[in-house]
């Protein structure tokens, strides 16, 4: 690219004026005269305009160079879509097509009340579990320090182990209906990230401080040998293969009772 650009801002400038010298060189009667000389002064038009946007907006082989360099990126993370509305998807119909004939849905957060109040999406979970699908859903402990936290960050109020506990119980309605299939966890460290992960798809959102979770960005990546995928994937495994080794961090939800015990 470098090559084509220095041939064409030398090339250009030099045929500019060899035509216009050869248009003086040609008889005042010849045709061509005219012919020539236009030919000419097209090319320095043309030189002048490319060598302005250059100077005003900068050099468009690099933007190009540089629009190439994030989708190259984009591919090799596998990342398929950037999402700044993150409300409007999470209660919309396109979240729940991730996951309505999926084999495998785990899913991490913090307390993730659209997982029920979106109808859509509960629906097409419920859909998955019908069809031999596994589901496992991990979601912060209501007395851990990591949903304190992230109560007294966002300004709750003290109302995130209600909202936690509203967001359980259709969980543990759908658990019954699919039993040995589906997994309510409910973990003590931290949790302050959601993903949400097929065989096919991870759809994860970035949480720093002090943001509700709706106002935060979320990535959709597609599952394959990708570096960025396969890592939120492993994590998952990961944390699922540390609870097992401490078996005090994470509890599992089977019943009311569980309900209560854990919440009260």
């Amino acid at each position: 690219m470098k090559k084509l650009r220095t041939i064409y801002f030398i090339s250009i400038p030099l045929f500019a004026c060899l035509f216009i010298l050869l248009s003086f060189g040609i008889p005042d009667i010849s045709i061509f005269r005219p012919f020539f000389f236009a030919i000419g002064c097209s090319l320095v038009g043309a030189f002048a305009v490319v060598v302005s946007e250059r100077l005003i907006i900068g050099d468009p082989y690099d933007r190009f160079n540089k629009t190439l360099e994030v989708l190259r990126d984009a591919h090799d993370s596998g990342l398929i879509r950037i999402i700044t509305d993150r409300n409007s998807y999470v209660y919309g119909s396109e979240i729940a097509d991730l996951v309505r004939n999926a084999k495998t849905v785990q899913i991490f957060g913090t307390v993730l009340s659209f997982v029920v109040q979106n109808n859509s999406l509960y629906g097409a979970l419920e859909q998955s579990l019908s069809h031999g699908g596994h589901l496992h859903v991990v979601l912060a402990h209501p007395h851990s320090e990591s949903l304190k936290q992230r109560d007294d960050e966002e300004g709750w109020g003290g109302t995130l182990p209600s909202r936690l506990r509203s967001t359980v119980l259709p969980l543990l309605k759908l658990k019954k209906r699919n039993m040995g299939r589906m997994t309510i966890s409910l973990f003590k460290g931290e949790c302050h990230n959601t993903v949400i992960a097929t065989e096919r798809h991870i759809l994860m959102n970035s949480y720093v401080f002090g943001q509700k979770g709706w106002k935060v960005p979320m990535f959709l990546f597609a599952r394959a040998d990708e570096a960025v995928s396969t890592s939120y994937w492993g994590q998952f495994g990961r944390l699922l293969k540390y609870a097992e080794s401490n078996p005090s961090i994470m509890v599992n939800i089977d019943s009311e009772g569980d309900v209560k015990r854990e919440f009260f």
